[in-house]
């Protein structure tokens, strides 16, 4: 069972340290503010959930591709691309 939770629990806080580097390096200073930004664009308020929901989605492709992976090369090629869309994002 506990063998089970690893690549959740992995997958979780891998998510959850990417998402707090990204806060940390975003600066919405007033450059962000004094822009002129269509009227669709959703309220600030509205970013942190759905970005808390992003980063939730992709733990959950992860794990989901890690458990289907047919070998240890599969899940290898796996932890190297969501390590790659972590650094790009």
């Amino acid at each position: 069972m506990k063998r089970q939770w690893k690549p959740v629990l992995t997958a979780a806080l891998a998510a959850l340290a990417v998402a707090t580097l990204g806060g940390l390096a975003t600066e919405l200073g007033p450059w962000y503010r004094s822009l002129q930004k269509p009227a669709w664009q959703p309220p600030d308020w509205l970013f942190g959930p759905v970005w808390t929901l992003i980063y939730g989605l992709a733990a959950l492709a992860g794990v989901i591709a890690w458990r289907h992976a047919p070998d240890r090369s599969a899940r290898a090629r796996i932890i190297g691309l969501f390590a790659l869309n972590a650094f790009l994002n």
